[in-house]
């Protein structure tokens, strides 16, 4: 019928080196091409599985409103972003071209028709400059992602609850978190999909591409951790510079030495004793947190003289002498004691004897 005939010329001019067809019409008489650019944009930045091949729709008014077809509306976006495990690089690739390759047998060669045309190359580097620019704010830091995030985060965690990803097939990409900052939830695998595909696609429309720099401040290193010098980051195409005019691009912030312990004298904490270790501790002068011990050896026993010598049972040398036992004392104080002690004996005995 009508609409079929419609679409053969529109596809016979389209495929066409020149873009006319046999009846020397161009396929933009046949079609809207603002239109058609839009949904080979919005195909191709989402990096669509089915783009082409599945759930693609035209529509065309009454030919008193308008004589061409218009492309749309969009559809089917549950296999995007990556979201196909193990198909070739369709989950890796976040830079290549899809919508318009013919390298897989799951694939239309509807979108590399269109983008061979000049003025339809011309116009989507014109519009990806204001979808990008979109997807970016989308991205920013409390922007529509963490807006829907917010929104989105107790649904998604009841639909695993009652789906876990131990009842799915193996197709989709599967998350056990929904969102916690880092590209292994679900959330954090799209944004970085996103924003490196969003920045990739600049160059392959020609277009220039305006940074939008975030600065991290300078972190100081510490004694054990080490710093790192301020930066600005491009929400838009994660690239990083050293300065604030986005000039000088680099791979990795700057990263400082960390200081080292700037340490104190060493001073007593605990004495040592005969039978425990004492122990020293010195502080660090950057950090008062950061300590350092090391051990005091244990007293040597101290010596009080010998109980058992003092007290010791006489000999039996010393009990029969005449002088009084005597010779049971030992050491230097007992022998004066005994020799004072005999003569005072022999004193005695001589006076008696003078009497």
């Amino acid at each position: 019928g009508y609409i079929a005939n419609l679409f053969c010329d529109f596809e016979q001019a389209l495929y066409s080196e020149t873009g006319y067809n046999s009846k020397s019409k161009y396929y933009t008489d046949y079609c809207d091409l603002a239109s058609l650019v839009k949904v080979y944009l919005v195909e191709e930045l989402t990096k669509n599985w089915d783009a082409y091949v599945g759930s693609v729709y035209f529509y065309k008014d009454s030919d008193s409103a308008s004589d061409k077809l218009y492309a749309g509306p969009v559809w089917d976006f549950d296999n995007t972003w990556g979201n196909i495990r193990g198909r070739l690089t369709f989950e890796t690739d976040k830079e290549e071209l899809w919508a318009i390759g013919t390298n897989y047998w799951y694939k239309s060669d509807f979108g590399a028709a269109l983008m061979k045309h000049e003025d339809a190359k011309a116009l989507a580097s014109e519009l990806y400059s204001v979808a990008a620019s979109c997807l970016e704010t989308m991205l920013d830091e409390n922007g529509y992602i963490d807006e829907l995030t917010e929104t989105l985060g107790k649904s998604a965690a009841m639909d695993m609850a009652r789906w876990p990803i131990s009842r799915r097939n193996g197709t989709f990409i599967y998350f056990n978190t929904y969102s916690d900052g880092t590209v292994n939830s679900a959330v954090g695998y799209l944004r970085d999909f996103m924003t490196v595909r969003t920045a990739a696609l600049y160059a392959a429309f020609n277009v220039e591409h305006t940074h939008k720099l975030i600065k991290t401040d300078a972190v100081e290193p510490t004694c054990e951790q080490s710093g790192t010098g301020e930066y600005w980051t491009c929400s838009g195409c994660g690239k990083i510079f050293a300065d604030e005019a986005g000039e000088n691009e680099i791979e990795a912030p700057e990263e400082i030495a960390a200081l080292g312990h700037d340490w104190g004298e060493w001073t007593v904490t605990k004495e040592a004793t005969e039978d425990e270790e004492g122990v020293e501790t010195r502080v660090c002068q950057r950090d008062g947190t950061h300590t350092e011990t090391r051990s005091i050896p244990k007293k040597e026993p101290q010596s009080t003289g010998s109980a058992t010598e003092l007290t010791a049972e006489p000999t039996t040398e010393a009990a029969t002498s005449s002088e009084g036992g005597c010779g049971s004392f030992i050491g230097e104080t007992g022998m004066a004691i005994c020799v004072v002690a005999v003569g005072a004996a022999l004193a005695l005995k001589k006076k008696k004897k003078e009497r």
